[in-house]
């Protein structure tokens, strides 16, 4: 539950009921205020003086060590490490367009690039990012970039997408007040070309995935959903769900054949 701010706070407060029932008391939003302040600089002392200890420590070894090919493996390995973690959006979005060019030359698909790899991290509602093509269906697709998988995609309407990146749990956010992040982007209303014989799925491909996906529905309440549920006109997609239904929609189309 999320702990009131200052302002919100009563100038009021109930006494503990071993003490007195139903008594309150006066409450300073001023002192409140300044025993929060020294709380949260007491945890940034608490967490200072190991990292500054092991900073000192690294320091002395890189300029005091001998061994140079030592030092050059450490710093290499904290390199790659960070490189690897860095890049975690982009080896997932490289992985999945792999899988799904092997897809498309085993079973004929056609991929047409709408945007380029880079502009596929920034959404875009009005152009799709690339559109399949196969035998029963044209899927025009849309990237929707989660960079943070502690988060929760909720389809708001038909005009809104809201991006909520959680915070994680522990007492340092407790302690420094730390809210979640909300981020609001524009959905707009799919639109089919007339005269279309062919079934058109515009889809939305979610990758790399978030830790929940919702939609909003009429009477406000938020539902849980997933991959391959129609929310807004938008078939929604991870990326091991896209390439599942590709597969499937494939070999029931030869069985009828």
């Amino acid at each position: 539950m999320r702990r009131p701010k200052e302002h919100e706070r009563p100038e009021r407060e109930h006494v503990p009921l071993h003490r007195s029932y139903g008594v309150t008391r006066r409450v300073s939003l001023r002192w409140e205020k300044f025993c929060n302040v020294l709380i949260r600089i007491a945890a940034i002392v608490v967490v200072s003086i190991p990292c500054l200890a092991a900073c000192v420590c690294i320091w002395n070894f890189f300029l005091y060590f001998p061994e140079l090919w030592i030092k050059v493996l450490l710093a290499s390995g904290v390199v790659l490490i960070g490189t690897w973690v860095g890049t975690k959006t982009l080896r997932k979005r490289r992985s999945f367009l792999r899988k799904l060019s092997r897809l498309c030359r085993t079973y004929g698909f056609r991929m047409e690039k709408k945007r380029s790899f880079f502009s596929g991290f920034r959404w875009s509602p009005e152009v799709c990012d690339f559109v399949l093509h196969t035998p029963n269906a044209r899927y025009e697709m849309r990237y929707f970039t989660v960079r943070k998988y502690n988060a929760s995609l909720c389809f708001e309407s038909k005009e809104e997408i809201r991006l909520v990146s959680h915070t994680l749990e522990n007492r340092f956010t407790v302690i420094f007040d730390r809210e979640d992040k909300i981020r609001r982007y524009r959905l707009q209303p799919p639109t089919d070309p007339s005269g279309e014989s062919l079934r058109v799925v515009h889809g939305i491909l979610v990758n790399p995935v978030s830790r929940r996906m919702l939609y909003k529905e009429k009477d406000g309440t938020r539902s849980a959903t997933g991959n391959g549920a129609i929310v807004f006109g938008y078939t929604v997609y991870n990326a091991s769900g896209f390439l599942k239904e590709l597969k499937r929609t494939h070999m029931e189309q030869n069985e009828k054949l």
